[in-house]
């Protein structure tokens, strides 16, 4: 590293110094451009596994919400009717 940095400071050449100047100018621009996409990447997947739970979160609380009810339903037609019990399906 310490060559080629006295190698561009004494160098008469400015087609080397150009060179290498848009060289380690275009690798940093492709490292800024892979941290980029890595958080878009991060972003995508938290945004779809929001997508995903979301409506897994809301189905489990409705699914629980018509147990609920279905077992309140049962408690209440077994004490109407105790005869409910009995019924084979």
């Amino acid at each position: 590293m310490e060559g080629i940095l006295h190698r561009i400071a004494t160098s008469n050449n400015v087609e080397f110094t150009a060179i290498l100047a848009l060289t380690c100018f275009v690798v940093f621009m492709l490292a800024v451009f892979a941290w980029e996409i890595l958080r878009a990447i991060d972003r995508a997947t938290t945004l779809i596994i929001k997508i995903i739970y979301a409506p897994l979160s809301w189905m489990a609380y409705k699914t629980a919400q018509l147990l609920i009810l279905a077992f309140v339903t049962a408690i209440v037609a077994a004490m109407i009717n105790p005869t409910v019990l009995t019924y084979k399906f």
